[in-house]
């Protein structure tokens, strides 16, 4: 059960529009940032959680605090495409909890516009592997570009800056309005040199390897992102 509920509160639930207008509030998602004893500390941001503001959250638990521990399968074959993309939540303790996990919180008691509470249960949420990021073009440099990867587009606890080199194997691609009649989608793939890509401009790098705590690597591919995708 609670997976479900992890799902539909990080994907839905916070921009449906009545975050405000709800009497209870007893479930936060944040990054945590100090750990204690019998307690924890999260940086929870409002984009994620039913508050009008980034808030400081203190975790507290008891002995009858649950822990739990669910990844998020990023990558899929066709295979394994009609299985579920989240595991099964795996039991795991208060001890298994490291700073920079990204966790859920449900409180025994309405949290509404406080900054304390006493956890009934608390999972980390986790990703297999990322294979891309998605970003903004900030700077040129020898051999490669500077990207802003926004954590709100990527599987990232904060914004973060990356450092992406290319080489003569890199390819660069991006999509135009189709001339086949019978294109499903109204848009193709089309190549284009390094030099199409300015500052400013939002793009998707991946490398084909996992890039999950790396912020430096070689592109092996980069696709630049027309507006009408924005």
């Amino acid at each position: 059960m609670i997976g479900l509920i992890t799902v539909f509160v990080l994907l839905f639930a916070p921009g449906l529009g009545f975050k405000d207008k709800l009497p209870e509030v007893r479930t936060a998602i944040g990054v945590i940032s100090e750990l204690g004893e019998d307690s924890f500390n999260i940086q929870a941001k409002a984009s994620q959680n039913y508050f009008a503001k980034d808030a400081s959250l203190t975790i507290l638990v008891d002995s009858q605090t649950e822990y739990y521990r669910t990844i998020s399968r990023t990558t899929l074959t066709e295979e394994e495409a009609e299985q579920p993309s989240f595991s099964l939540p795996e039991d795991i303790t208060f001890m298994d909890l490291v700073v920079g996990d990204q966790v859920v919180v449900v409180s025994k008691k309405n949290i509404r516009d406080k900054t304390e509470l006493l956890a009934e249960s608390i999972e980390v949420l986790e990703i297999d592997k990322i294979e891309s990021y998605t970003g903004t073009i900030t700077a040129f440099v020898p051999d490669g570009l500077k990207v802003l990867a926004k954590a709100d587009d990527n599987y990232l606890n904060q914004d973060t800056t990356l450092l992406v080199q290319v080489d003569e194997n890199t390819q660069y691609f991006t999509f135009v309005l189709s001339e086949d009649p019978a294109s499903l989608e109204g848009f193709e793939q089309q190549a284009i040199s390094l030099g199409k890509l300015k500052i400013g401009k939002e793009i998707i790098v991946s490398s084909g390897e996992d890039l999950k705590g790396i912020t430096e690597f070689l592109a092996k591919e980069i696709l630049f992102i027309p507006s009408i995708f924005r």
